[in-house]
């Protein structure tokens, strides 16, 4: 799975991203990956209003929302990074600011800056956490929903 998260070129992504459709965790919440930069630096999501994901009172159930977007950050730090580098998710907040009763569409951008200050950190021999912020938007343009997923970050041990 690894060599798949770390492949580039075109083909590659589209393939990426259909992959990430699958993931049976990801494909749950019915949200789907539309865009996987070639870079790999940034990917929407979206999260359509369906009947599997709504809440008594006819909104996108929370958990759904949450799900869709715990692991993306994670995912792209993964295939940024390279397999030499531990990601795991430490801690998130939620702010639900408004129910959303349309798709909702978020995007990750995870900039090369931010990779470089990390495999700096890195280097002098201190994971490093970051907070990687999604916000939700429905049709309508409207903010629905912000989540910050903190990202613990190390390097792999090898060993002999």
């Amino acid at each position: 799975m690894a060599k798949v998260l770390t492949m580039r070129g075109p083909w590659q992504t589209r393939f990426l991203r259909l992959l990430c459709n699958y993931v049976p965790a990801f494909r749950a919440t019915g949200a789907q990956v539309t865009y996987l930069s070639a870079d790999g630096h940034e990917m929407h999501i979206a999260l359509p209003k369906r009947l599997r994901n709504l809440n008594v009172h006819g909104a996108i159930y929370g958990g759904s929302i949450y799900s869709a977007v715990a692991g993306l950050p994670g995912a792209m730090l993964i295939r940024l990074l390279g397999p030499c580098y531990f990601v795991a998710l430490t801690a998130s907040t939620v702010r639900f600011l408004r129910p959303s009763k349309t798709t909702i569409t978020g995007a990750v951008r995870i900039p090369p800056e931010e990779i470089e200050e990390i495999r700096q950190g890195l280097e002098q021999g201190h994971a490093v956490e970051r907070v990687f912020s999604v916000e939700l938007v429905d049709t309508r343009g409207q903010l629905c929903c912000t989540v910050d997923n903190t990202m613990h970050i190390a390097r792999r041990r090898l060993d002999s």
